[in-house]
């Protein structure tokens, strides 16, 4: 069922983690992001606040093994602004991750759901992009894929 306070596009929904493992193995609960030991974590502030947080897998659900994807992304939504954050986990191979987030914003399921918020909201849609990685990169390097 859409939820009431986002206007997504079906396929997206079907895609929204629920639980542990729910809909795919991705979802290690309702506002978690995990594989391979990496996770990452967005909830609202309480239960009774006005955000919303959902948690999409991307990498075998909205997207198949035809190209390169990241592994999920989040949108968040508050009073006037709402965010799409794509995440990539990385163990290693960190300049793959880039072009895992590049092909993903490109790709046309995702033009529909920033399509379909930007037409929801009026107010400010903010896109972003995160690798979560346990590798310990040197300032040289951050340096480097920030450029």
């Amino acid at each position: 069922m859409n939820p009431p306070d986002l206007n997504l596009p079906e396929q997206a929904i079907r895609c929204i983690c629920l639980g542990k493992d729910c809909p795919q193995k991705l979802c290690a609960d309702q506002y978690t992001l995990r594989e391979q030991g990496i996770q990452v974590k967005l909830k609202p502030k309480s239960k009774n606040s006005k955000q919303t947080v959902k948690a999409i897998v991307v990498d075998g659900c909205l997207l198949g093994n035809k190209t390169k994807k990241c592994d999920g992304l989040f949108i968040f939504s508050q009073a006037q602004k709402t965010y799409i954050a794509l995440i990539e986990l990385k163990g290693s191979n960190i300049e793959d991750a880039f072009e895992q987030l590049s092909c993903t914003r490109d790709s046309q399921e995702y033009r529909n759901i920033h399509k379909s918020i930007r037409e929801s909201f009026k107010h400010t849609l903010v896109e972003r992009w995160f690798i979560i990685t346990s590798r310990t990169i040197g300032a040289r390097e951050r340096c480097q894929y920030e450029k």
